[in-house]
């Protein structure tokens, strides 16, 4: 099984993309997953979406390698932080690019708040994202709330309760994902 991570945030000093290595970490761990690829909205640093890859020509650098794993990928984790009320921007800016390649995609939402709620409104945002474009949404997710707490260092994380809920939201998108594939 082959999992992708997005990682939504450019921004400096982004707490979700510890959260986002913390899951590639854990799916490096698991038995039933061969490959685990982090797409890192930062580093592929797209311009403002114009137009869908494979609408452009030529097409926007980095969009044919992003979209290979979005179409080879057998499941997706989204990590988005939460900015003024929503998904981040470079997020969703990132995935306007693409449409095709989620349709019948199992799919999972993280969301990342230094705050108590960790990301709700984002949640509901990426929640309805996800399903309007064709994915499979688990019901399992995972909302970290007051993400400064959880890592003493960025590979250390000391909250329990984030292992746990982490494990689950992991467990849910394999058997989600197995099924689909069955």
């Amino acid at each position: 099984m082959h999992i992708a991570i997005i990682s939504g945030s450019n921004r400096i000093g982004r707490m979700s993309h510890k959260v986002a290595e913390f899951f590639v970490r854990e799916l490096e761990r698991r038995e039933e997953v061969q490959k685990v690829t982090l797409l890192d909205v930062h580093a592929y640093d797209f311009p403002v979406m114009e137009e869908r890859h494979g609408r452009l020509d030529p097409p926007v650098e980095g969009t044919a390698e992003f979209s290979q794993v979005l179409t080879h990928c057998d499941a997706l984790i989204i990590v988005t932080p939460e900015y003024n009320g929503g998904m981040a921007g470079s997020l969703k800016n990132t995935l306007d690019y693409f449409r095709p390649e989620f349709n019948r995609k199992p799919m999972t939402a993280v969301t990342v708040s230094s705050g108590n709620f960790g990301g709700v409104n984002a949640l509901h945002q990426l929640w309805f994202w996800m399903t309007y474009n064709g994915g499979i949404v688990s019901p399992q997710k995972l909302l970290v709330s007051n993400v400064n707490e959880i890592f003493e260092d960025p590979s250390n994380v000391v909250d329990e309760r984030f292992l746990k809920n982490a494990g689950k939201t992991i467990d849910e998108l394999i058997w989600l994902a197995q099924k689909i594939g069955d």
